[in-house]
């Protein structure tokens, strides 16, 4: 009952926060007029401010400031909005990996993926890695939409990307690839670990 009641929580939280997201002005859309040219892109050529240059007076603070001055309300608008919208969808993002998480273990879908591992292969270490991988298969893919919202989508909304689609998903599937090598020896290193510290192994992890 009480993983019921944690995976009724992340849908509500993931969903109040969908909502959130399309209403708050940290998260909005940018206009068409906001993604002109003239509102977004930089001036050309590289522009060094008086305070940005090297010498004994450096202040990193003052040459920030003087790089920002450089922009047009337009595109500190445009800044603002894309770092804060960024930082929420962070946080769903965080929330939406819990709900996946829980939704894997309540459905039976876990049990299955560890039963076929250890199947498939003798090695209680290799068993761990193979569930690791289908772990992050499974996770990855019931991400996907968030994912490719955030990595291409609103990219592309924002004037930050001109990859195609094609190109995104390959890009998407090389990160996978790597990921797929490194994140299962990982879990399975930390599940031998785990297994040698024993009953205690809790006390170590807190």
């Amino acid at each position: 009952m009480r993983f019921v009641s944690t995976v009724v929580l992340c849908l509500m939280l993931l969903l109040c926060g969908t909502a959130f997201a399309q209403t708050s002005p940290a998260t909005a859309q940018p206009s068409t007029s906001a993604l002109a040219p003239g509102a977004r892109d930089f001036p050309p050529g590289l522009q060094i401010p008086e305070a940005a240059r090297p010498g004994p007076g450096f202040d990193a603070d003052k040459a920030t400031e003087a790089y920002l001055a450089l922009l047009s309300p337009e595109q500190r608008r445009l800044s603002d909005a894309y770092f804060e919208g960024r930082n929420w969808l962070d946080l769903w993002g965080s929330l939406l990996g819990i709900a996946i998480a829980v939704f894997l273990l309540l459905s039976g879908i876990s049990v299955r993926m560890r039963d076929f591992a250890q199947r498939t292969v003798a090695s209680r270490w290799l068993a761990t890695a193979l569930y690791g991988l289908l772990w992050l298969l499974a996770t990855s893919a019931l991400a996907l939409p968030l994912t490719y919202y955030q990595e291409f989508i609103r990219e592309h909304q924002y004037g930050l990307s001109s990859q195609d689609s094609l190109a995104w998903t390959l890009d998407m599937l090389k990160g996978l690839g790597i990921s797929a090598v490194i994140v299962p020896l990982l879990i399975s290193g930390l599940y031998a670990l785990v297994r040698r510290l024993g009953s205690g192994w809790w006390t170590w992890a807190t």
